[in-house]
């Protein structure tokens, strides 16, 4: 949206008809409302494209680093509008990711602070990933490889340790 929320999909109003191509579409179809997680998904993966393409398409990279923090913005500003529902850690984890990516991208402190407070890697022996708690694998992967001097070394060594132990089992 002009704001940077992003929509989680489409969807046509019923089953599609049998026979017809999604190019052939007679159904009315419908755009889901922008979503937090959907927009925290979108700026994560938005910020990791700036952050590849930086050295290849710097005015491509610009495009995405603005669009990736207009839609980490818009989640930030509407997640406290959700308070009491009842959200899937998904939404924490996609937070968590966006919030690694983003400060690889800009070494930003406001992007390490969100990262720190959403992760879960602040123990030591923390898994990556427990069943419908938390799903941290990628945002771990990212932590590990920022090399900004302000890189918290603990929740890094925490990163490494975690991975080595999910790579052992």
């Amino acid at each position: 949206t002009p704001e940077g929320g992003i929509r989680g999909g489409i969807e046509s109003e019923q089953h599609p008809c049998h026979g017809e191509g999604s190019w052939q579409e007679s159904l009315t179809v419908m755009a889901y409302a922008p979503g937090v997680w959907s927009s925290y998904v979108y700026a994560g993966v938005a910020a990791r494209a700036a952050h590849w393409l930086g050295k290849r398409r710097p005015e491509l990279a610009e495009a995405y680093t603005e669009s990736a923090i207009k839609a980490m913005r818009w989640a930030e500003s509407e997640l406290p509008r959700r308070e009491g529902k009842d959200d899937s850690h998904a939404v924490n984890d996609a937070r968590n990711l966006a919030a690694a990516e983003l400060f690889r991208l800009t070494g930003e402190g406001k992007w390490h602070d969100l990262f720190l407070a959403t992760t879960i890697l602040k123990e030591p022996e923390a898994l990556l990933y427990k069943w419908q708690s938390h799903e941290q694998r990628d945002a771990a992967w990212v932590y590990l490889r920022i090399d900004h001097t302000d890189v918290d070394q603990q929740i890094k060594k925490n990163c490494l340790n975690a991975l080595r132990q999910e790579a052992d089992d």
